[in-house]
């Protein structure tokens, strides 16, 4: 909750309807644990994504780390960025989280939530630099090694057992963030 805006997004949430937010940390396996076994939760959200400007990659969220690159005069730098992958707009995530807890009983046991565009990694990084202005270093890293599938990224559950339509396409979610930066 210290990152900008989150508590601006737990206010809009909490206005949505009623529901129980535990503020903690994933990583923690016990607080983890203890969470679910005091509370018996019957859905656990995780929300993985950051939106913290950071000085460097190290939170893995790459449109910050690249944003903050770009806005610094530097070259952010990558390997070759040819797996496919998905970034969706925070507004889009929670409209899905909302239509996900009104459910008593879901299908599955775990949903992507995401825009529907599976893109390859390069593009959405080249389209922050053109956004933004700038360059990107495509290729100066080595590969990470991480390999995705596009079939990661499929959200057609969602949207046929919810009704979940994404509004935002990234360029239009990119465009948000940088107005409300303002």
């Amino acid at each position: 909750m210290s990152r900008l805006g989150a508590a601006d997004n737990l206010k809009w949430l909490q206005e949505q309807g009623e529901f129980n937010f535990i503020n903690g940390d994933v990583r923690n396996a016990n607080d983890v644990e203890n969470v679910i076994r005091s509370k018996k939760p019957e859905v656990v959200f995780h929300v993985a994504g950051q939106v913290a400007m950071t000085k460097s990659n190290a939170s893995g969220n790459l449109i910050s780390y690249t944003m903050q690159e770009l806005r610094s005069g530097n070259i952010p730098t990558y390997g070759p960025c040819e797996q496919p992958y998905n970034f969706t707009y925070i507004d889009d995530v929670l409209s899905a989280l909302y239509l996900l807890g009104k459910v008593e009983k879901h299908s599955q046991n775990g949903y992507f939530i995401g825009n529907g565009e599976c893109r390859i990694l390069k593009e959405y990084l080249q389209s922050v630099a053109k956004t933004v202005g700038g360059k990107v270093g495509i290729g100066i890293r080595v590969d990470d090694g991480v390999k995705y599938q596009s079939s990661w990224f499929e959200n057609k559950l969602l949207q046929d057992e919810l009704g979940f339509r994404p509004k935002y396409k990234f360029e239009d979610g990119l465009k948000e963030m940088l107005a409300s930066e303002k």
